[in-house]
């Protein structure tokens, strides 16, 4: 079992950050004093008509002792038809890169449950976000480009869109006491997309990370099956929270009949098997009192795993260990209540499967393409 966080730690944490306001948590913030701190944005598009997969992430970073964006890194990430992974990873001039909330500088932390609307731009491309529409342009060094618009926004939560997402209660964390937050802009809007010229319709997924740097060790994987009404979403692994390493997992599913969460924060048990090696993950998630209990398994051909991707530590970019993706993992999520009555099976292509830092196995995937630009 995943070590947890005992009850009472718990309890104090809520009552300690209860009512704490908080920022937008999509939108840009304000840059802290000093760093490390770090922003990025995650846009991934399926496509299972044409069986392709592309990413793009965009992020900058404040080194310690500095006031402004030290440094910015955007990576491509895409799949062939016979299943492999192009990579390319490029850190842009940083005076080129400009963050705009609202068409204004970011000088002020954007009000919480507020839509989000800014811009994102290098000389490598463009993400610009409109509430429930986005879009894309970016061309990269190798002449590899891809644009695409979004709509149809499906959030975390619909009840509260522009400040409910995956972390819960935690999300009132203050950002400088735990290494990361995150937070999950759309898990299935509508997109329009072109890939060097090859156009195609399909449905993406929107996530930031923000803080001062990754934890060491994680996982996370994310999926959407049939019309866009079935989506997969799980992340965890090692994080210091007040100063104490615990591993905690999110999950989340979503289909026509259930919209079940899973939280190490709010008590639930999830156990986890992971091995970087043989590109498989575990999970297996039970509600606090047992009425709900969700089993997982993801495989990825251990051949289709990108390049290591760079990402924030306490001293900059780092790409080693760095984290690795496959867009052709294949999950089976089978959903039980406190009877251990089967309530649903799904089994989902074209997921996205990541292991990062300590997770992810030391031995290169062979026959992936890799461009980086520094």
């Amino acid at each position: 079992m995943a070590p947890r966080m005992h009850r009472s730690a718990h309890a104090a944490m809520a009552f300690s950050f209860l009512g704490l306001a908080r920022a937008g948590p999509f939108e840009p913030h304000r840059l802290p004093s000093n760093g490390p701190w770090f922003e990025g944005w995650y846009t991934r598009i399926i496509d299972s008509v044409a069986n392709r997969s592309v990413a793009v992430i965009v992020g900058s970073f404040q080194s310690q002792g500095q006031h402004e964006f030290s440094s910015s890194w955007a990576a491509l990430l895409a799949t062939y038809p016979n299943g492999t992974m192009y990579t390319e990873q490029v850190f842009p001039k940083q005076s080129d890169v400009k963050i705009f909330d609202r068409g204004h500088p970011v000088a002020a932390d954007p009000p919480k449950n507020r839509p989000s609307v800014f811009q994102v731009s290098s000389d490598v491309g463009t993400l610009s976000v409109n509430d429930s529409h986005s879009s894309l342009s970016f061309t990269f060094p190798s002449g590899f480009s891809v644009s695409a618009t979004l709509s149809r926004r499906v959030p975390w939560d619909s009840s509260c869109p522009d400040e409910c997402g995956p972390e819960g209660w935690t999300s009132h964390v203050p950002a400088r006491l735990v290494p990361t937050h995150y937070f999950v802009h759309t898990l299935a809007s509508n997109a329009v997309y072109s890939v060097n010229g090859e156009n195609g319709v399909g449905f993406a997924h929107q996530e930031a990370n923000y803080g001062g740097y990754f934890p060491t060790a994680w996982v996370w994987v994310q999926g959407v099956a049939g019309n866009g009404e079935t989506t997969l979403l799980l992340t965890g692994g090692e994080f210091t929270v007040a100063g104490a390493t615990v591993k905690q997992f999110i999950v989340g599913y979503r289909s026509q009949r259930f919209k079940w969460n899973f939280r190490g924060v709010d008590l639930d048990q999830v156990q986890a098997t992971i091995d970087g090696c043989a590109s498989t993950l575990k999970i297996s998630a039970v509600s606090v009192c047992g009425q709900r209990r969700l089993e997982i398994e993801v495989f990825a051909p251990p051949t289709s795993f990108s390049q290591p991707l760079f990402f924030p530590t306490p001293a900059g970019w780092s790409n080693d260990p760095g984290c690795v993706e496959s867009y052709v993992a294949l999950a089976r999520a089978v959903l039980y209540d406190q009877d251990n009555v089967e309530l649903e099976t799904i089994a989902m292509p074209q997921v996205a499967l990541e292991f990062g830092g300590a997770y992810r196995c030391k031995t290169s995937a062979p026959g992936n393409e890799s461009t980086l630009i520094i």
